[in-house]
């Protein structure tokens, strides 16, 4: 267990992985290389509009208010933007063109 956390948040086993909850609810997790995070009905759909989102579904019923994302853990993110550009190539990031 993580014990820097806030006295609020604590860290448990849950769906085979490490989950955070806050107040007794989880807030978010990651199961084998995926994340489950608790976004709200209210943001359900912005949130499964992302890249990598789609609703979490344990048991063929989707959770309301949780969306699972995968995609490239950070350390692959890390070593993507470490890579040696050519001359000229364009950056990933738009932030760094």
């Amino acid at each position: 267990m993580n014990e820097s956390l806030r006295p609020d948040v604590t860290e448990k086993r849950m769906f085979g992985g490490s989950s955070f909850l806050l107040g007794g609810s989880m807030t978010v997790g990651v199961v084998r290389d995926e994340a489950i995070a608790r976004v709200g009905t209210d943001r359900a759909e912005q949130a499964l509009a992302r890249p990598g989102a789609r609703p979490t579904d344990f048991t063929g019923r989707p959770m309301r208010g949780r969306v699972t994302v995968s995609g490239p853990t950070p350390a692959e993110n890390l070593r993507a933007r470490r890579r040696p550009r050519t001359p000229g190539a364009a950056h990933p990031h738009a932030c760094c063109r």
